[in-house]
């Protein structure tokens, strides 16, 4: 019984996406689907979307790189307004931007299934993620949201602590590689002081500096929830370090933080290190 088809890297087009979803139709066991990195495009993503609105088996769909932009992204939306099992879904490295975004963020607002998005590399800006966080505010089904490598700034991480101060859903959210600074760092910070929901949050690459690292650590002095912090490559010295490191000091919840590919010295590295396994110590 099939119940897994992975056809990634095929260069499917049109006519091919047609075919497939000619017998998918019949089939009643498939559960996850991956296309990705393939030629299917709009048009594809119309006919495919159309076909497998009614399917009852199919939890996980991977659709990334495959050149799918805001027409496409209507008819991923009138996918989910309608579908009522698809819990995964990844459209990562294609052109949604933020038009496409709006679509998607308002079938979220009905979908109850969808766990798990992933956006990562789709040109959004702050617009999109305000489409986006208007949606999170009412949502209590997605827990695992992927924004990395888009065009957030400060203004769209205000959008976004602002919607997960009311989000009771969100467990892990990656924002690497966008440009929130250390005034994005800041508006995070005011929601983990409030939010119990969020356990991993990924900053990798977004020049947040000593000042982004200070706010973030005034919030794990009394942030109980979060137990993973990435905030490699930001441009952080010993001045951001010692914040976490005096944070730690009380911080009994954070197990992982990756600091790698900043400015700071070995000695404060490895009392962080000690910190940090004090943390896990008394997990165990």
């Amino acid at each position: 019984t099939l119940t897994k088809l992975h056809i990634g890297g095929n260069h499917i087009e049109l006519q091919g996406i047609q075919r497939l979803t000619n017998a998918l139709e019949k089939n009643t066991t498939l559960t996850i689907l991956d296309l990705q990195d393939n030629q299917i495009g709009d048009e594809g993503i119309e006919y495919f979307c159309n076909s497998l609105k009614n399917t009852l088996t199919l939890t996980s769909l991977d659709l990334s790189s495959n050149q799918i932009e805001a027409p496409g992204a209507r008819y991923m939306a009138d996918l989910l307004e309608n579908n009522s099992i698809l819990a995964t879904l990844s459209l990562r490295d294609n052109e949604l931007r933020s038009r496409g975004i709006e679509c998607l963020a308002y079938a979220l607002k009905t979908n109850i299934t969808l766990t798990a998005l992933n956006l990562r590399f789709n040109y959004i800006d702050d617009d999109g993620i305000e489409s986006l966080a208007d949606t999170l505010r009412a949502n209590k089904t997605l827990t695992t949201l992927n924004l990395s490598n888009n065009q957030i700034t400060c203004v769209g991480a205000r959008y976004l602590a602002d919607a997960l101060q009311k989000n009771i859903a969100v467990t892990i959210l990656d924002l690497a590689r966008n440009q929130i600074g250390m005034m994005g760092a800041k508006h995070l910070t005011n929601m983990l002081q409030t939010n119990s929901t969020l356990m991993m949050l990924n900053l990798w690459g977004n020049r947040i500096k000593d000042k982004g690292a200070g706010y973030l650590a005034s919030a794990l002095e009394t942030n109980k929830t979060l137990t993973a912090l990435d905030i490699g490559s930001n441009h952080i010295g010993d001045d951001g370090a010692e914040y976490l490191a005096h944070a730690l000091q009380t911080n009994r919840t954070l197990s992982t933080l990756n600091l790698q590919h900043n400015s700071v010295t070995t000695s404060l590295i490895q009392r962080i290190n000690e910190l940090i396994k004090n943390n896990l110590s008394d997990d165990s």
